[in-house]
């Protein structure tokens, strides 16, 4: 008599054309359908009492990983009647690079600014943060010791020299597969000098950094001039200690060759804070 199974599922549930390959002393390679299962019979076995043990592998699908049996898996089935088997999983995760969420800002009880990030691989788990840049920052990550975690990781970065210009801070994130996502917010201080209106200009920014956020002082500036790849935006009668944002998703480019200057304009000592996220 044949032994046969039915109903045997490979995770995600809802993969159709997945195939796996059955060994019980022939081979053969059987399909998932729309729900993800599938069923096979077993060559006819003499007694036909007794039971079958088949061993199963699946054929790998591109954009996942396997976080259970990444070898075989066997099923033990009778071989006189039809026997449904459930619950065979090889753990199938589809692998996303890390996610990095625009920064939180702000000001410590020292008047350093800082930015921070939390940093998550939902589906692999983290390996690694790789420190790419740091401006007139020191580096915090908590938890210290996160390899393999699927937990959110706070990466935060501290002013050295609130005086100072060209703070800012860019790492990779890497989970355990190798997939990356690069996090590179750009932050700096302008201070209205007598007489001068205060610029800074930013190249090299990738496409995804849109957001430009203004955090004014007190005294803070008056008005905000931004050119993005040669097109104007303007944040006027800002209020100190104001926060605003300017989308200036419209004027980026493909790629990393994007600029961005920023002028400030307002009474002399007056100052602002700019950070430049995705």
């Amino acid at each position: 008599m044949p032994a046969q199974a039915a109903r045997h599922g490979i995770r995600p549930p809802s993969a159709p054309s997945w195939s796996a390959r059955r060994r019980d002393g022939t081979s053969t390679t059987v399909t998932t359908d729309s729900n993800g299962e599938f069923s096979f019979t077993t060559k006819e076995q003499s007694p036909s009492t007794g039971t079958t043990t088949c061993t199963l592998t699946e054929q790998q699908q591109s954009g996942f990983v396997q976080t259970g049996n990444t070898v075989d898996q066997s099923v033990t089935l009778p071989n006189n009647a039809v026997s449904a088997v459930e619950g065979l999983l090889f753990g199938n995760v589809g692998n996303q690079p890390p996610v990095c969420p625009p920064p939180n800002t702000g000001t410590d009880p020292n008047g350093s600014q800082f930015i921070e990030l939390t940093v998550q691989d939902a589906d692999t788990g983290l390996a690694s943060i790789n420190i790419v840049y740091a401006g007139n920052a020191t580096v915090d990550i908590s938890p210290a010791s996160f390899y393999g975690t699927t937990a959110p990781v706070l990466v935060r970065a501290t002013q050295v020299d609130p005086n100072a210009s060209g703070f800012g801070l860019t790492f990779d994130a890497v989970d355990l597969q190798g997939a990356t996502t690069t996090c590179d917010p750009v932050a700096t201080l302008l201070v209205r000098e007598s007489g001068v209106s205060a610029t800074q200009t930013f190249s090299g920014l990738m496409q995804s950094e849109s957001n430009v956020t203004l955090h004014n002082g007190s005294p803070g500036v008056r008005k905000v001039e931004l050119v993005v790849n040669g097109v104007p935006f303007r944040a006027t009668s800002l209020a100190p200690n104001e926060t605003r944002t300017v989308d200036v998703t419209s004027a980026m480019l493909p790629g990393t060759a994007n600029v961005v200057s920023v002028t400030a304009r307002g009474q002399p000592g007056a100052s602002l804070s700019v950070l430049i996220s995705n």
